[in-house]
């Protein structure tokens, strides 16, 4: 029984830091992303934090209805866009 209760902490441990480590990686592609867009979107400076957030908005709105709509997110890239992520370096 002792034995079963270690194995759940350290499985709950291991869950904890995986997702530690997700929202990190998260955060900076985010940021990665921020910086690019940033770079190469034509227009005044000014303007661009707004340009920014919009697309993170619109981002996050396709993320939730993918979750919501069970869809993969790279095969609706793909369909939408014709950009398979998997495939840039």
């Amino acid at each position: 029984m002792a034995q079963n209760k270690n194995v759940l902490k350290m499985a709950k441990k291991m869950a904890e830091a995986r997702n530690r480590i997700i929202e990190r990686d998260t955060t900076e592609i985010y940021a990665a992303i921020a910086i690019a867009l940033y770079r190469m979107l034509d227009m005044p400076d000014k303007e661009k934090y707004d340009a920014i957030h919009s697309i993170f908005a619109e981002s996050q709105g396709i993320w939730m209805q993918s979750i919501e709509e069970k869809r993969d997110m790279v095969q609706k890239c793909i369909e939408e866009t014709g950009i398979d992520i998997r495939n840039f370096s």
